[in-house]
């Protein structure tokens, strides 16, 4: 008896707008909803355009589509108009990254913690030192998946470095523009 060829599977999500605890719920929510009522699925697409915002909700989403992909599932990500900020995170989720030729991509440091005159001065060092950790787990994974040293990456970063479709691909942020 022949064995049936599963059909190969490809279903889209989009994430638009300000990465926060609203938006990283809603996104998971929906990917929930795909993978209880896709059987076989094989490639989920990604459609990124975002502006940045909180980087744990970005961690939370990236962590969950690394999981994804621990289960057979391939994550391809896509930057339709930009991936700024936090949203690079979300982007290196996939295993496959694109952009279209009029997007943009923004690295950059985490935003600096505002310590008002309430926070004493050991308070005031463990909130550097958490931004600095921050900073280096970044720099670490744009290192890991471009191939860039982490020393390049953590001088563009404190430069605000804003990549075009091509310079995105030269840097190895993503692999083709499409």
């Amino acid at each position: 008896m022949a064995t049936r060829k599963q059909k190969k599977i490809t279903k889209r999500i989009y994430f638009d707008g300000d990465v926060n605890s609203e938006t990283k719920q809603r996104f998971i929510e929906n990917l929930d909803g795909i993978l209880k009522s896709v059987r076989n699925l094989r490639v989920l697409q990604v459609f990124i355009d975002c502006s940045g915002g909180s980087l744990c909700s970005a961690w939370a989403i990236y962590d969950r589509l690394i999981r994804i992909q621990q289960d057979g599932i391939e994550v391809e990500t896509f930057v339709e108009g930009g991936a700024f900020s936090s949203a690079v995170i979300i982007l290196l989720a996939g295993k496959k990254r694109y952009i279209v030729p009029h997007s943009q991509i923004l690295i950059h440091m985490p935003k600096q913690i505002v310590v008002d005159e309430l926070v004493d001065e050991k308070r005031a060092k463990e909130l550097y030192d958490d931004l600095r950790k921050l900073k280096d787990d970044i720099a670490v994974l744009i290192s890991k998946n471009t191939g860039q040293p982490k020393k390049k990456v953590l001088r563009d970063m404190m430069r605000e470095t804003y990549l075009n479709a091509q310079e995105a691909v030269d840097y190895g942020l993503v692999h083709e523009i499409i």
